[in-house]
């Protein structure tokens, strides 16, 4: 009886310590999905206060015209000079 309560023991210290394993991998990966979160929400601010300034320029844009009613007209196309 102490021999089969000794291998019992001995299986269950094996399967504890492959737990342990999954579990410092599953530790591992974890800190890689936040530290990958937190990269993405840094990126995420970046393009949010990128869009904010060219949203900014865009109603700067549009109040210049209101104010004067007028937009520059775009470029004529320049004729190629052809040679005879």
């Amino acid at each position: 009886m102490a021999l089969a309560n000794h291998q019992k023991l001995q299986q269950a210290t094996g399967e504890l310590k492959q737990v342990e394993a999954k579990l410092g991998s599953a530790r591992v990966e974890y800190g890689r999905s936040v530290e990958a979160w937190a990269e993405t929400r840094a990126k995420l601010a970046a393009a949010q206060q990128e869009l904010a300034a060219l949203t900014k320029r865009v109603d700067q844009a549009r109040d210049r015209v209101s104010q004067t009613g007028s937009t520059r007209p775009p470029d004529a196309p320049k004729a190629a000079a052809r040679k005879p």
